[in-house]
């Protein structure tokens, strides 16, 4: 596909956000079995987590310690979704296809130890999401760009297209994020972005961002945390665009527009993300702690100075996140090492505040938590809907150090059955926040 002409001015401008007072060592460079290029990685748990690669899907059941070629791909990776530690979709579509397909679209049932092609209706598949185990969203496209979304019923077993018209976007989809089985986003490569309010059916245009083509800067990814906040990012040509809405979408507002080209975007809640990319330039890994205000630049031990860029990460909690990019380069956040801090008094940061990931997930009757506390702190255990409402209380009072368990029925103050659908669990101790997404099945 025809991409704009690029020139890359990253290195001065990531010395120029390296220089900023608060810079933190806290990303470590892990071993992997390859130099290949990586393009995308997922976590279902601490433990088990998949990379998409230049020549296949690796897994790791023991949090990176140890990486294992599970399937053979194509040369480029475009699609890489972890359901659960079972359930896991790829698609490695060669990225100059003269074969429908390639690869097509994967689904593993069994963690990797087999996988079948479940959809080779079109050449490339790039972003996908699920708001339960069995209801899910894949944006695809043809060999001329042209977009389309596809939706699965029944797990990812098979797959319907629902939607292809998207004008006036003129490339391909490039990120979904989905709130609920009706409401969800899309943006295009060319810096579109589309909202659906009936299951994907119908897409309507909801803003653009991009000049008047061909100057554009792209789009590659979108989340949102509620139905009301959500987050894009792209860039190119040393330009790093960050937009942000607060009204569901109806009103976009750019945050910045310098940089690098930034290739994927997560939140833990609405104040705490993270974004990384300048790809073909020294890696780039962002973090906010005020909803995307303030960027801070991370630093990467050991330190990088070529142009192996980050492609991908996957953000489990605060304490627990990977990314992978080129030459083989696999990194994890480590919380607990740092270098340089801001001037001025900083708050004593605990060894270990975690919120584990809960199990079952999805969760029919009920589901049990597990978090650590590094020092004592007034807790505070809650479920939150959609709408940032608190639903549930499952825990309120001191904590002294240790880890705690708490299980949680899908039951509402009242005692009442809650709806199926997504929910929040937050775990508040003393000024820190942890939030992780929870999905409820009857």
């Amino acid at each position: 596909m025809k991409r704009p002409s690029r020139n890359f001015r990253c290195f001065v401008v990531i010395l120029l956000l390296s220089a900023v007072n608060l810079l933190r060592a806290q990303w470590v460079q892990q071993p992997f079995p390859t130099t290949e290029t990586l393009y995308k990685v997922r976590f279902a748990q601490h433990n088990v987590g998949w990379i998409l690669g230049e020549s296949g899907i690796y897994k790791t059941a023991d949090a990176g310690k140890n990486w294992a070629k599970q399937n053979v791909s194509t040369r480029f990776g475009n699609l890489l979704l972890a359901l659960n530690e079972n359930v896991v979709f790829y698609s490695g579509a060669n990225n100059i296809s003269t074969t429908r397909g390639a690869t097509g679209l994967r689904r593993t049932s069994d963690g990797g130890s087999t996988w079948q092609t479940v959809d080779s209706s079109y050449f490339y598949y790039f972003d996908g999401d699920f708001i339960n185990d069995r209801v899910g969203y894949v944006a695809a496209a043809e060999v001329n760009s042209r977009p389309a979304i596809l939706k699965t019923t029944d797990g990812g077993k098979t797959w319907k297209t629902i939607a292809n018209n998207f004008s006036p976007a003129q490339f391909e989809l490039t990120g979904l994020a989905f709130v609920d089985e009706l409401r969800g986003w899309a943006v295009s490569y060319d810096a579109i972005i589309f909202h659906t309010r009936d299951g994907g059916t119908t897409w309507t245009l909801q803003d653009s961002i991009r000049a008047t083509p061909p100057f554009f800067t792209p789009l590659r990814d979108i989340q949102f945390t509620t139905v009301d906040s959500g987050w894009a990012v792209g860039g190119l040509s040393g330009n790093q665009l960050i937009v942000r809405t607060t009204d569901g979408g109806r009103t976009w507002r750019a945050l910045t527009a310098r940089g690098c080209s930034l290739r994927e975007v997560s939140f833990l809640n609405s104040q705490i993300g993270w974004t990384v990319g300048a790809v073909f330039a020294p890696p780039f890994i962002l973090k906010t702690a005020d909803g995307g205000g303030k960027w801070n630049a991370q630093t990467l031990q050991p330190p990088q100075n070529d142009n192996s860029g980050v492609e991908s990460f996957s953000l489990l909690d605060e304490n627990t996140v990977w990314a992978v990019g080129r030459a083989g380069r696999v990194y994890q956040y480590d919380a607990s090492v740092s270098v340089a801090v801001e001037a001025g008094p900083q708050p004593a940061a605990p060894a270990q505040f975690r919120l584990a990931p809960n199990l079952p997930n999805p969760f029919h009757h009920s589901t049990r938590f597990t978090y650590e506390i590094a020092a004592t702190a007034p807790v505070r255990f809650a479920i939150h809907d959609l709408l940032g409402r608190e639903v549930a209380l499952l825990f309120a009072g001191e904590r002294a150090p240790g880890t705690y368990s708490t299980t949680w029925d899908g039951r509402d103050h009242r005692n009442a059955l809650l709806p199926n659908g997504v929910y929040f669990s937050r775990l508040h101790a003393g000024d820190l926040v942890l939030t992780r997404k929870l999905i409820l099945l009857r």
